[in-house]
């Protein structure tokens, strides 16, 4: 009874040896194959970084430096691409028409457009640019001016000895509000003798040519500048605002979108929906084929320009033979960036030590995307298809003009799609020749 109960013990013992080194064989191997996984990863990452990194800097150092110059040479825009960009971006979105499969799933235009029977190229507009394109890629955003000088050269000034005129280029959804508060507090610490702001700047010019008068032209040069963000997500933000001002119940009745200028297709085709984000991403989409479409709806009312350029502002300093001192390249910490800019870059102004502690300026309403129109819009960029493909192209100026991003050009799609296009661009560039008066010679017209 004993040597029967003995033996099966030994047997179950041995079985649950067995089946502990089943286990054990089973979890090493299991083990063995993730950790073997986990290297590959590991390495196949690796692998893909440095590639990615090796494509970047050739990107910097091969495509890019010609592609910029072909955009911006002379630090403005070369307005007689403009037509060649919104050629190329219209036809990422509408090449081939109907619904299609690309590397970045099923995409399809909101509607069907044959570029065939649209004509875009207008031969006696400036380089063949429509209303909307002239508007959308040259203008400006309004400014204003401080200056500390003597109002009459015989008497005054404030002991210091020193005399500055800054001219403040504005660019809507580059932290404008922050900063024209912050000269506004800075004039009335009393730290500069005057300030003066217009969105007209020939307005702004005439009072800058005034000034000088009273100080018989020995102020120090204008110091010029403004602030940027990276330009697509510049362009985003513009978008969001405009939808707020005409769709928020929260937006001030004077700057509201009046209902007689909702008429672009994105609107009528796409109304807005609170419970439907895949319809708002839709929305968002019309409304990026309304502006490659250059629909003249779309420089009807001021509100619009919120989602223009921002090198556009480079352009009509042009015209009165003027250039940025600099520019902030970044919104983030303005109320000690802007004074740390203004100190070191402006000839003759304050110190740093001198200038007040700035207040900063409440967020706008429209950046809490209530509507949620802003994520829309954000989520139809990241897709990186066509829609995206063709906003790269849309702000080409403004990534050659502007190259001191923190963030540079973005690699997906960005980089893909001027690599894909620096060709193009650049031969028709040099097909062109551009007198020195920035028009284009008779010899190099033609339609693009």
């Amino acid at each position: 009874m004993n040597r029967g109960r003995y033996l099966y013990v030994q047997v179950f013992a041995t079985l649950l040896l067995f089946s502990l080194l089943q286990l054990y064989t089973n979890i090493y191997e299991i083990n063995l194959h993730m950790y073997t996984d986990v290297l590959q990863e590991f390495v196949f990452a690796g692998v893909a970084e440095e590639s990615q990194s090796q494509s970047q800097q050739d990107f910097y150092s091969t495509v890019w430096p010609p592609l910029k110059d072909a955009l911006c040479g002379d630090g403005t825009p070369n307005l007689m691409l403009a037509t060649t960009l919104f050629r190329l971006g219209r036809a990422e979105v509408f090449s081939n028409g109907n619904e299609r499969d690309d590397e970045h799933g099923t995409f399809a235009p909101t509607r069907p457009v044959n570029l065939d029977e649209r004509h875009f190229y207008k031969r006696n507009y400036t380089y063949g640019m429509s209303t909307f394109l002239n508007r959308f890629y040259s203008g400006t955003f309004g400014g204003g001016t401080l200056f500390h000088g003597k109002m009459k050269r015989q008497t005054g000034g404030d002991g210091s000895g020193r005399e500055f005129v800054t001219l403040y280029m504005k660019v809507w959804k580059c932290g404008n509000n922050q900063i024209r508060l912050m000269e506004k507090q800075l004039y009335r610490s009393g730290s500069v003798r005057g300030k003066y702001s217009a969105n007209n700047l020939d307005h702004i010019m005439a009072r800058l040519k005034s000034i000088q008068r009273q100080n018989q032209n020995l102020l120090p040069p204008t110091c010029i500048y403004t602030a940027i963000r990276d330009p697509i997500s510049h362009f985003l933000s513009g978008y969001n605002e405009m939808e707020y001002r005409q769709l928020s119940k929260d937006a001030k009745p004077t700057e509201r979108l009046p209902k007689k200028f909702r008429e672009a297709p994105f609107h009528r085709e796409f109304p807005y929906s609170s419970d439907n984000h895949e319809l708002r991403k839709r929305r968002f989409q019309a409304f990026v084929e309304d502006v490659l479409l250059e629909k003249p709806v779309l420089v009807s009312n001021w509100i619009y320009i919120h989602f223009y350029p921002m090198s556009r502002i480079l352009v009509s300093l042009k015209q009165h033979g003027l250039k940025l001192t600099g520019y902030i390249p970044d919104l983030a910490n303005l109320t000690s960036t802007w004074p740390d800019f203004m100190s070191s870059r402006c000839p003759q102004f304050l110190d740093r030590d001198s200038i007040p502690t700035m207040r900063v300026n409440g967020q706008h309403e429209s950046s809490k995307d209530r509507l949620g129109l802003y994520r829309a819009a954000k989520d139809v960029w990241a897709e990186g298809g066509p829609i995206s493909r063709s906003l790269c192209l849309v702000h080409a100026f403004d990534y050659a003009c502007f190259d001191d991003l923190p963030g540079g050009i973005p690699v997906n799609p960005c980089q893909s799609v001027y690599r894909q296009y620096a060709k193009e661009i650049i031969d028709y560039s040099e097909k062109v020749p551009i007198k020195s008066d920035g028009e284009v010679s008779r010899k190099g017209k033609g339609r693009d």
